[in-house]
């Protein structure tokens, strides 16, 4: 309790242990939020030790909110007292009873001791602060800001000074300048994102255990909750639902120990354009930004796509469990045995176990086996476009679903090398998704980093397939004369959908 107990004896010569509980003695005091010097009775100071000011900033009980709006909504059919006409005509009418005028704002010691207050607070007077839309208010609310108190509750429209937006604010809680909650994150000092995303795991895990807490939001699917519940049972660590990235972005689900995210894109709701008014939702570089964003906080962020999740389950799991290190069987590469595959053997092994589904005929195709068991596999091919005769294209590596080879990778590069027909190629190429790896593989292979390729499309078909952009090329679909691509995808109930890019990435033999 900020009680100046020496402050007290020293101006009044008593202390507070010497007061009756019911005393109305002054005593000094420090606000409990501001830490102002005030004074008050002591009965009063029991209480609690809040300044004015700071005590009408404190946010109203949601219950006491609801009652007041009911009780102004039976009583007067509006929701702020206003926007009533016979209740601002009772204001009025008290007003030049007690006052001689109808305003009281328009008094002088009224209006100098608002300017002061605002002043003294924000270096300028209320119709000076940036961002505040006078006409704007009196059109939308029927009063000027002006007419209101410093710390009133009343809303007034506001610009934000950053990006342009029109919305409306509290006017006690009008800050210079006034920004819209979006530009407002970005002024965030550094660490108070991750110290917050910290405190709530563990709230999480002191309150709901390993199990994480149960969502309750509307926009927070089924999907989201089954993949979410199931990581959880894989980390034994309580994952953060619907992590805030930004002011108007989150996370679908984001473990913090790990610093690992994971976003499952529904095909409808991810594609770029909405069916009203072919509005823009998800545009090119949507999905990559939010990448780079994690990237900047030190996240790593899987953007999964819906069909992946529904066609290619086991994949999936497969591919997640690898990523948060969380392989039920370790095993190492020295022990396996590397074998040359056959077409068929390759294609099958690769399919139960990739992503991505493999329908190619593999020029080289090499496998490592434990006792028998095939555990992992790479598989080369020729390059899909034409003067490209001398490169060499790595078009897969996978391991078998919740199993971590340790050096297989190495090895099996390695033997696929020694394969490899003297003076053939000149280089091997590959390119790595965004969505699912960052490279690491590829540079602990020696490859380097040719290219950054900007983020690709494919189209998304009701309700939950997506086809490749090659399907759909205008020769293909037997596209009119006149028309894009993308208008005759339109026309045929097609939308395309953004991924997060790819890496090219290259090894001179």
């Amino acid at each position: 309790m900020p009680l100046l107990e020496d402050a007290t004896f020293q101006k009044y010569g008593y202390r507070t242990a010497e007061l009756h509980p019911a005393s109305g003695k002054p005593i000094v005091y420090a606000c409990d939020s501001c830490q102002t010097i005030l004074e008050r009775q002591w009965r009063n100071a029991q209480k609690e030790l809040l300044c004015r000011p700071c005590k009408i900033r404190q946010p109203r009980p949601k219950a006491a909110i609801e009652k007041f709006k009911k009780t102004m909504l039976e009583r007067h059919g509006v929701l702020n007292a206003l926007q009533s006409p016979a209740i601002l005509a009772k204001m009025a009418k008290d007003n030049l009873t007690k006052y001689g005028v109808e305003n009281v704002s328009s008094l002088p010691h009224v209006r100098e001791k608002q300017r002061n207050w605002w002043t003294d607070k924000h270096g300028l007077s209320p119709l000076e602060a940036p961002g505040v839309l006078r006409d704007e208010t009196q059109r939308q609310f029927g009063y000027y800001p002006e007419e209101l108190a410093p710390l009133s509750d009343a809303l007034v429209a506001c610009q934000c000074v950053d990006c342009g937006t029109i919305f409306s604010r509290v006017k006690k809680n009008i800050t210079e300048p006034v920004c819209c909650q979006r530009c407002l994150f970005q002024h965030v000092p550094d660490g108070v994102y991750e110290r917050s995303v910290e405190k709530r795991a563990e709230t999480v895990l002191r309150v709901y255990g390993d199990k994480g807490i149960p969502s309750t939001s509307k926009t927070y699917g089924k999907a989201q909750e089954g993949l979410t519940t199931l990581v959880e049972s894989w980390t034994r660590t309580a994952a953060i639902r619907n992590a805030p990235l930004d002011g108007k972005k989150s996370l679908d689900l984001y473990l913090p120990e790990k610093k690992i995210a994971v976003e499952y894109c529904g095909l409808i709701w991810h594609r770029e354009y909405t069916d009203k008014k072919d509005v823009l939702r998800n545009g090119r570089q949507h999905h990559a930004n939010k990448m780079k964003l994690c990237a900047v906080k030190g996240i790593r962020l899987v953007t999964l796509f819906e069909d992946e999740w529904l066609l290619r389950r086991n994949q999936v799991e497969g591919r997640l469990k690898a990523i948060l290190g969380v392989t039920a069987r370790r095993v190492h590469g020295r022990d396996c045995e590397v074998v040359e595959l056959s077409t068929e053997d390759a294609r099958n092994f690769v399919n139960a176990h990739h992503v991505q589904p493999y329908k190619t005929r593999p020029l080289l195709s090499v496998g490592l086996t434990l006792e028998g068991e095939l555990v992992a596999a790479m598989v080369f091919g020729k390059h899909h476009r034409q003067g490209h005769e001398r490169t060499l294209v790595l078009q897969r590596l996978c391991f078998k679903g919740d199993t971590y080879v340790i050096g297989g990778s190495q090895r099996l590069f390695s033997n696929g090398l020694k394969k490899l027909r003297a003076g053939q190629f000149d280089k091997i190429v590959s390119w790595s998704d965004n969505r699912w790896s960052e490279g690491g593989v590829y540079t602990a292979l020696k490859f380097t980093l040719a290219e950054e390729l900007p983020p690709d499309y494919s189209y998304v078909q009701p309700p939950a397939k997506r086809l490749s952009k090659q399907s759909q090329k205008k020769k293909t679909v037997n596209c009119p004369p006149g028309l894009t691509e993308l208008q005759w995808a339109k026309q045929r109930g097609l939308a395309r959908i953004w991924d997060c890019g790819h890496k090219r990435w290259e090894y001179v033999l």
